[in-house]
């Protein structure tokens, strides 16, 4: 229980940080960190905290603040951001951007929200990116479109461009902050013949979605609301009896 070190990186902290990368380095002989904070995710040596420049570009990749752990796959070290929101991939030797997928658009840029709070999954066979999404920032301004294009939504981006192959989202103008929230799970075993991901919502709902296209593997109810002239769509998992019976 000895505090071996205590070291604070960049110039901005990030709110609620929720874990970080940390795996052995074989040619360094050592475990590296990658820690997200509010100017960049840092590539740190575990043992001493000292930045390691001679991986991600020389100690720090990105400038923009990411809250969720970093993942390393095939050398290729994927970042989720907030404030812009988005998902970001980077060389791990040379910390060279190779793309960046926005889930901003629009005239709102940098206010819309749709950020990733939650960690992500990276589905390795399909070769997709699995993320869910927060809800808008301004969630009171219901006259700009733009502001629910991705938000309270699981994304599916591919892994080597970043393109967003699928989108499944529960409402479409979410005024009332209903994020999707967790680790979006990939399912150990098939469900109905289909690969699934799983994954939940701030209403309660879970949803068991084909990985190939997010098209719903069970039922989904669909309803619309009206508030004068304002029409509010939503939609709600309807659970089956047993999983058992697929």
């Amino acid at each position: 229980g000895k505090k071996i070190w205590h070291k604070k990186y960049g110039d901005t902290s990030a709110g609620s940080i929720r874990g970080f990368y940390c795996d052995y380095e074989k040619n360094l002989d050592t475990y590296i960190i990658i820690l997200p904070t509010g100017s960049g995710v840092y590539c740190i040596n575990a043992s001493n905290g000292s930045l390691i420049d001679s991986r991600c570009g020389g100690e720090r990749m990105g400038i923009f603040e990411s809250r969720v752990s970093p993942i390393v796959f095939n050398n290729i070290v994927y970042v989720a951001t907030y404030k812009p929101s988005g998902l970001e991939a980077y060389n791990f030797l040379t910390g060279k951007l190779l793309w960046r997928t926005d889930f901003e658009v629009g005239d709102s840029f940098f206010d819309v929200g749709a950020n990733p709070w939650s960690n992500f999954t990276i589905d390795n066979v399909k070769k997709l990116i699995l993320v869910n999404t927060g809800s808008p920032s301004t969630k009171s301004r219901i006259s700009i479109p733009d502001n629910y294009k991705y938000s309270g939504s699981l994304l599916a981006l591919d892994l080597k461009k970043g393109n967003i192959l699928w989108q499944f989202q529960e409402h479409k103008k979410d005024t009332w902050n209903y994020d999707f929230v967790g680790k979006p799970i990939l399912s150990p075993i098939k469900i109905k013949g289909k690969d699934v991901v799983i994954t939940f919502s701030k209403t309660g709902s879970t949803y068991f979605l084909e990985r190939n296209n997010g098209s719903p593997i069970f039922p989904v109810k669909k309803e619309t609301i009206h508030f004068g002239d304002f029409k509010y769509n939503y939609k709600k998992s309807v659970y089956p009896k047993s999983l058992l019976d697929s």
